[in-house]
């Protein structure tokens, strides 16, 4: 499959899409060229139409590491505390396929356009949270979407507090 049809299948939440770049260790370049350019289109569509190479710069530099850290949140989660019997994968499966899954968040580059609704960034978000489950219920082989779900629902909560406690931490030395 090429470039194109795995990223317009990501786009439309294609089960076989996220399938082939599971299987296709060849796809990582790929999936990081994906994360790269969803960190630069959130960070045009947050700074505005014509931001700071800086700010493209460190919005993607943040976006490679959160997929980084997300997929082994996710491995971990998916492989040691909710894996369904027949469930077999590694990081770099969840790396590739939840690198294609960002696709959808190409499209924050609309909200630094001045007529886009608002409802655009909800909608965004919404379609790659859909796009991250199919991409985990994929590389993680769940016979359930609800599987899928709860892997994804647990990792935001277990990042959410760990990003809260870390705040905490250095909060005061930082201030």
């Amino acid at each position: 499959m090429t470039l194109a049809r795995r990223f317009y299948g990501s786009l439309v939440l294609d089960a076989a899409a996220y399938e082939d770049v599971e299987a296709d260790t060849s796809a990582s370049p790929q999936a990081l060229a994906i994360v790269l350019a969803f960190g630069a289109a959130a960070a045009i569509g947050f700074a505005g139409p014509a931001p700071q190479v800086s700010v493209v710069a460190v919005a993607a530099l943040a976006s490679l590491a959160g997929w980084l850290s997300w997929a082994a949140v996710v491995a971990y989660l998916g492989t040691r505390v909710f894996p369904e019997p027949q469930t077999r994968s590694d990081v770099g499966e969840l790396m590739r396929t939840l690198g294609f899954s960002l696709a959808p968040g190409l499209f924050l580059v609309l909200v630094a356009v001045p007529f886009a609704p608002p409802v655009t960034l909800v909608v965004v978000f919404v379609w790659m949270f859909a796009a991250m489950i199919v991409a985990v219920r994929q590389a993680l082989d769940f016979t359930h979407t609800t599987r899928a779900i709860a892997v994804c629902v647990a990792g935001w909560a277990l990042v959410a507090a760990l990003v809260l406690a870390a705040g905490f931490v250095f909060g005061s030395r930082v201030s």
